[in-house]
């Protein structure tokens, strides 16, 4: 009603998929130590990442993270 009322059309939004910045995951092939050595970094870049409100690149390390530690779960065992 309040489109019609104020003369407003929606529209699609369009915007350009950014390409995946897709990187070979080689976690199957580090050792436990490389691994928590990882996995911290990735939380402090996470966090900073954050900070910036930069929440691409901090959702892209918490991805990384789960991965990470879903192999170090498998490790243990």
């Amino acid at each position: 009603e309040y489109n019609r009322v104020h003369k407003i059309r929606p529209t699609t939004i369009a915007k350009p998929v950014p390409e995946a910045r897709g990187q070979i995951d080689d976690v199957k092939n580090m050792t436990r130590h490389d691994l928590e050595e990882s996995a911290a970094r990735l939380r402090e870049s996470m966090k900073e990442y954050s900070e910036q409100m930069d929440f691409e690149r901090a959702i892209e390390c918490r991805d990384r993270l789960s991965r990470i530690e879903r192999q170090m779960r498998e490790k243990q065992r």
